[in-house]
């Protein structure tokens, strides 16, 4: 494969990841408006993000048994993506939003599990890492979006419009490019081994399970600061701020991954996840900045670090758990959220995300004592 050959793939994969950031708005900075729109209840968002990541989970285990080919694959899945969008541009009520659900659902799911998984077979944790920044861009450019949409209309079609021309523009790209798949092994086929992990191994699935905190923040975050009196437009804009951040943690994990150990990066952005968590707690707007900057390239990490420390046949698996964990983790634990808060009151929102921090923190640090140490040094 050519310097320039694996340049496009990398980049058309980048664009894709993108493509998945994007609907995100659905479920945060958009949740707002969107609710009172349809003369929905504000907590419902946890029912709408659990209809979506269950649809997800089928893409995940269509795409573990289908025979269609890659770049079939992700056409429909980017296809499935722009009608699920169309569904909530010209949704007047609340029918037709929750038609729109299993669409953007099923064509996320499609994009995360195949680019994830091209990614992860072939290429570094830097790599990888930038795959998931790319992921935060999407999310924080449909965010500034939506922000610019309601200060400007007072509504969100706008944004809607935008999301879509996106979507359709990086759909003819990978269509122009799409033969770089074909001639790339055009089929990405998860190990069908029989081998048992132990707890060690299953300890990467858990953290991606726990991980669905950042998504819970991006989730509940706009909500969470109208309940703290601040304008619509203005907790939208913060929200795509944290995504920002997650983003640019991302880049910033990339770059550092140059110069540091994994244990050094692992403190570093460890710390800047605790401090964020600490601040989070204060309600100080800048908080979720600092939390997304070091949760961000937590996942990414760990992502990539099976297929360095075990055999392909063991990491594919691992990775494969991974993925299925994570969007298992997406779907149950905004419900969880949802009603704690739902008992509990909005105020205990940043407890809970603390309590969560937490968890995530006691499985990183169990994962580098087994792992990481042993290729650190």
């Amino acid at each position: 494969m050519t310097k320039k050959t694996t340049r496009q793939l990398v980049l058309m994969n980048f664009l894709l990841y993108i493509s998945l950031g994007l609907p995100d708005f659905i479920f945060g900075g958009a949740w707002p408006i969107l609710h009172q729109q349809l003369n929905l209840n504000v907590q419902l968002i946890s029912v709408v993000t659990a209809i979506s990541l269950g649809f997800s989970l089928l893409a995940n285990f269509i795409f573990m048994h289908t025979k269609m080919k890659f770049d079939h694959f992700l056409v429909l899945a980017t296809l499935l993506l722009v009608i699920g969008l169309l569904f909530v541009l010209f949704a007047e009520q609340a029918l037709l939003f929750f038609m729109a659900i299993p669409f953007i659902g099923l064509g996320q799911g499609a994009i995360d599990i195949a680019v994830n998984s091209f990614i992860a077979s072939r290429y570094s944790s830097r790599v990888m890492n930038l795959l998931h920044a790319y992921f935060g861009l999407g999310v924080t450019l449909s965010t500034i979006f939506i922000a610019i949409s309601i200060a400007l209309t007072h509504d969100i079609k706008l944004a809607i419009v935008i999301v879509i021309s996106l979507h359709l523009f990086i759909l003819l790209h990978f269509l122009r490019h799409r033969k770089l798949f074909r001639k790339n092994k055009n089929r990405i086929r998860f190990s069908k081994n029989t081998v048992s992990l132990s707890f060690k191994e299953w300890l990467f699935p858990l953290f991606s399970f726990l991980y669905a905190v950042e998504q819970v923040v991006g989730i509940f975050l706009a909500s969470y600061l109208v309940f703290l009196n601040y304008q619509a437009s203005l907790a939208a804009f913060i929200t795509g701020l944290f995504w920002l951040s997650i983003m640019t943690g991302r880049f910033l994990g990339a770059y550092l991954g140059k110069y540091l150990t994994p244990t050094q990066l692992l403190i570093f952005f460890t710390s800047l996840s605790i401090l964020g968590g600490v601040l989070f707690s204060l309600t100080l707007p800048f908080a979720p900045i600092i939390f997304g900057l070091g949760v961000g390239p937590l996942y990414p990490i760990f992502m990539e670090k099976p297929y360095s420390l075990f055999e392909n046949h063991v990491a594919s698996k691992i990775t494969g758990f991974s993925i299925q964990a994570a969007t298992t983790g997406i779907l149950i634990v905004p419900i969880l959220y949802s009603l704690l808060i739902e008992k509990f009151g909005f105020q205990s929102f940043s407890l809970f995300v603390i309590v969560n921090l937490i968890l995530l923190i006691i499985t990183v640090t169990l994962i580098w004592h087994i792992h990481f140490r042993k290729t650190s040094n």
